[in-house]
């Protein structure tokens, strides 16, 4: 199993140029060597107390800027110790957990003390790999394997999908995405997208075709996000594509090994709007692309430009192209889950 770690972008300003862009950072790297459980780190969250929570093979970790405390079954209330993903709640100051284990974990970011909640009746909620907030204030909980699972905080109970009357989708997954205007997305391995009306449970079932350029990217769906100009984007196996959901059409962007401005690999695992107004896109075998959201207007796919980070080893590139998750926290710095815990500085 590769290793993964995280990376630390302290970015205090990023300048754009068509042709090229400076990488003004260098690096700092920390790892197990300074208290972090383990070097396979799966996600990051922030508290509003200005802690970053990391979510490793083995524990968590809770790192206040200068040192680490981890948290493990054999010295918490942590049910599991193989972790796969954080969500921070802030108007409860909790750190939701999913791991490799039935329910979820919430940790009070006040007291430090663990809570579980595990599922009931026939309902499968175990191995969970990704949570997001629901617009109706629960959460939506993805297993990698079965039906995506609502969790109301008050009532503290789980209905499926197929509880709620929606039926016939793909039961393998990665991601969910609540828009927030009665749809959720849900995000499959190996058999492309759907899209859920939520009150009227009907299943829009998208999918790659070899024949429409403007179809998904590809079939296994690792994250979807909306930007602030309200774009979503999603991210394949095949490449970046960005969503019209009144044509349900694709504008696809993928990896060109003749255009150095082209995006830096067509894996996407994360995407993530920083403060600045720029897209981060996290890649396997190759590294991070970044997009400048307002040069993408009127612009056919091929004219768009990215500016590419690379795995080169040097002191401003990151030392594995593997980038799973990104982060920016309050204070402007962007973090990363790859192959160590470094802090770019200006």
């Amino acid at each position: 199993m590769r290793s993964y770690k995280l990376l630390l972008f302290l970015l205090c300003r990023l300048l754009f140029c068509t042709d090229s862009m400076a990488q003004p950072y260098t690096l700092r790297h920390l790892g197990v060597e300074d208290g972090l459980s383990n070097n396979y780190v799966r996600d990051i969250a922030q508290d509003k107390q200005g802690c970053i929570w990391v979510a490793t093979e083995l524990g968590l970790n809770r790192f206040d800027g200068c040192n680490f405390t981890t948290y493990k079954s054999n010295n918490s209330q942590l049910i599991n110790d193989a972790l796969n993903v954080l969500l921070y709640d802030e108007t409860e100051n909790v750190v939701w957990i999913g791991g490799k284990f039935d329910g979820i974990s919430a940790l009070d970011c006040s007291t430090y003390q663990f809570y579980s909640y595990t599922s009931q009746d026939e309902i499968r909620a175990d191995n969970i790999v990704h949570l997001s907030h629901a617009s109706d204030g629960g959460l939506w909980l993805t297993p990698h394997y079965g039906n995506i699972v609502h969790y109301d905080k008050h009532s503290r109970t789980f209905t499926s999908l197929a509880d709620m009357g929606i039926e016939n989708l793909n039961k393998s997954n990665w991601c969910c995405f609540d828009d927030g205007e009665g749809h959720l997305y849900i995000g499959h391995a190996q058999s492309g997208m759907s899209i859920i009306n939520l009150k009227n449970k009907t299943v829009r079932k998208l999918s790659h075709a070899n024949n429409n350029p403007q179809s998904l990217p590809g079939n296994s769906i690792y994250s979807i996000y909306k930007d602030h100009l309200q774009n979503i984007w999603v991210g394949t196996n095949r490449g970046l594509g960005l969503f019209n959901p009144k044509t349900e059409e694709f504008t696809v962007f993928r990896h060109e090994s003749d255009n150095p401005h082209s995006l830096i690999a067509d894996h996407i695992y994360d995407i993530k709007e920083m403060n600045d107004g720029t897209l981060w896109i996290a890649s396997d075998i190759g590294g991070i692309s970044i997009l400048d959201l307002h040069s993408i207007t009127f612009k056919s796919p091929e004219k768009v430009q990215f500016y590419n980070i690379t795995a080169d080893n040097s002191k401003h590139g990151v030392t594995s192209g593997n980038i799973r998750t990104l982060l920016q926290d309050s204070f402007g710095n962007i973090w990363l889950c790859d192959n160590g815990l470094f802090k770019y500085d200006k």
